[in-house]
């Protein structure tokens, strides 16, 4: 058996078209998103439980306070971005709805928080404002809530990962309630392909995932080779990190790989090539968190691939097919960083792609297709 080599798989960070997970500086704020408000300052600056009397929905102040509220545009929201300085590490900045800055509200700090909300102090030490998360705020009632003290850049990261919605919240909106997360337009259905940006990824598989860990402590790997036919080849993997290599050459085979954990830093990766005709190859993924990867190549006739990426997050699939009769099912489910590229060759094909929550959907679909009796590629995105 040829020696097994184990990738990094931290690739699955560098391979998604976007920040795998969302940083607090990836989450723009709705207008009902902010409010003024008077608060506890003894609590929220000196205590995890931080106390707001009441508080004013959408009116927000320039930092310093003295230079005036902020004039809303519809459509317009609050994004963050990193400031350099140590003390004060955030500026918050006003977008138009189209992406573009309309201007600056200042530079400030994040004094207390939690899971819903946070308070933003500026450089002034004065000019406090309330920001929600997860749900557009309205009424003038007061909120309290026990989270971090000057929490750093990465707990802050980790609040906005968990909780925050990344698009604007109307007032009275949730997170839960965001286009992105509850809507689900019909999937569209390609003749010979279709795509949605953005997209980059393989270049050999991320250079076969950043390489293999110098250190192969703790990693389960298998690499499987089957030549000839009516093989049958099961492969079980629990741990941590599990790598599985599927070579198969011949026909009427079967592949069965399962990899599997309720550790949040699962990480699994799966590589096959499958080549003859009527083999049938099934691929499971399944941990609660993590990073899961999966490369296939499969070429020759009347061959079916079955691809299962579950929860939470960190999702990479990449098919490549060639021959006639294909059958592929993928599906990938939250909580985000879905990746799928599938690229066909050939004649009739079958395929099904489903992508689940929350947001980070991106697909490629390549067809070239031989004949007429191609069939349409349907692709479900969302929840």
């Amino acid at each position: 058996m040829e020696q097994v080599k184990r990738f990094l798989f931290a690739m699955l960070f560098l391979v998604l078209p976007t920040a795998a997970y969302a940083d607090l500086t990836d989450i723009k704020f709705g207008q009902y998103q902010i409010a003024d408000s008077q608060w506890n300052v003894s609590a929220c600056l000196n205590t995890t439980t931080c106390q707001i009397y009441s508080k004013n929905p959408g009116t927000m102040y320039k930092i310093p306070w003295t230079s005036g509220m902020w004039t809303w545009q519809p459509g317009q929201y609050v994004q963050f971005t990193l400031s350099g300085n140590g003390s004060y590490p955030y500026t918050a900045n006003v977008y138009n709805s189209n992406g573009t800055l309309a201007g600056t509200v200042g530079t400030g700090k994040i004094v207390n928080m939690g899971p819903d909300y946070f308070f933003f102090v500026g450089t002034d030490n004065n000019t406090g404002q309330l920001f929600s998360g997860s749900l557009g705020m309205s009424g003038t009632g007061g909120v309290t809530w026990t989270g971090t003290l000057n929490p750093t850049i990465e707990q802050a990261n980790a609040y906005a990962d968990a909780n925050y919605s990344t698009q604007p919240l109307a007032s009275g909106q949730t997170a839960t309630e965001t286009p992105s997360s509850s809507s689900s337009p019909p999937p569209p259905e390609f003749c010979c392909g279709g795509s949605s940006a953005p997209f980059s990824a393989n270049a050999g598989f991320t250079s076969r995932a950043s390489s293999w860990l110098a250190n192969p402590t703790g990693d389960n790997a298998v690499t499987i080779t089957q030549i000839g036919n009516y093989n049958t080849t099961t492969v079980t993997q629990t741990g941590r990190k599990n790598y599985a290599e599927v070579n198969t050459t011949g026909s009427s085979n079967t592949a069965n790989v399962t990899q599997s954990s309720n550790s949040s830093t699962q990480l699994n990766y799966i590589e096959a090539s499958i080549n003859g005709n009527n083999n049938s190859t099934t691929f499971t993924q399944q941990s609660t968190g993590g990073g899961k990867g999966m490369y296939a190549t499969v070429d020759n006739n009347s061959n079916s691939v079955q691809i299962e990426q579950k929860d939470s997050g960190g999702h990479y699939a990449e098919i490549n097919l060639s021959g006639s009769n294909k059958t592929v099912n993928i599906l990938q489910q939250g909580s985000a960083s879905h990746m799928t590229s599938i690229t066909l060759d050939g004649g009739a094909t079958s395929i099904s792609t489903t992508q689940s929550g929350s947001t980070n959907q991106s697909y490629s679909i390549t067809h070239t297709c031989a004949n007429a009796s191609c069939g349409p590629i349907t692709v479900t995105q969302g929840q």
